[in-house]
């Protein structure tokens, strides 16, 4: 076997810095697609940035999984617990860094992606953003 840092991918299928959607809350902004078929089972993580300006807008990370590809689901953890908000608009830009390990659900599908979303409708600053990438172990590396 191979040493786990070199089967070690960080900011992989990286999404640069996105504005927010704007529509019917709650938004979903979706998240860089990551295929399932190299991704050791426990090891998938996703490292978001948000920053949200407009007042009360808040941001979340959410985990999404797919059979296809096109139709998302979310993920939950095993006991459902709901997604924590990591970012909340004050007028001022406030900014979240925040690493969100993925539940065992993602690694029965084909795809995941982690998504962020925002429970503000049609209040978009052009500081209101977010960006996405993964980090997990390929598969045939001992943890």
């Amino acid at each position: 076997m191979a040493s786990f840092l070199s089967g070690l991918l960080t900011g992989a299928f990286p999404l640069a810095v996105t504005a927010l959607s704007t529509g019917t809350a709650p938004e979903t902004n979706a998240g860089p697609t990551c295929p399932m078929n190299d991704v050791t089972v426990g090891t998938l993580s996703a490292l978001v940035l948000m920053s949200a300006k407009v007042n009360l807008m808040t941001l979340e990370p959410q985990w999404q999984v797919s059979n296809d590809g096109t139709t998302w689901y979310d993920a939950k953890t095993s006991n459902n617990a709901a997604s924590v908000v990591a970012a909340t608009g004050t007028g001022s830009i406030v900014a979240a860094t925040v690493v969100v390990s993925a539940p065992d659900a993602v690694y029965a599908y084909a795809y995941s992606r982690c998504s962020v979303v925002s429970r503000l409708a049609d209040a978009v600053d052009s500081d209101d953003n977010y960006s996405v990438s993964y980090n997990f172990l390929k598969r045939g590396y001992a943890l």
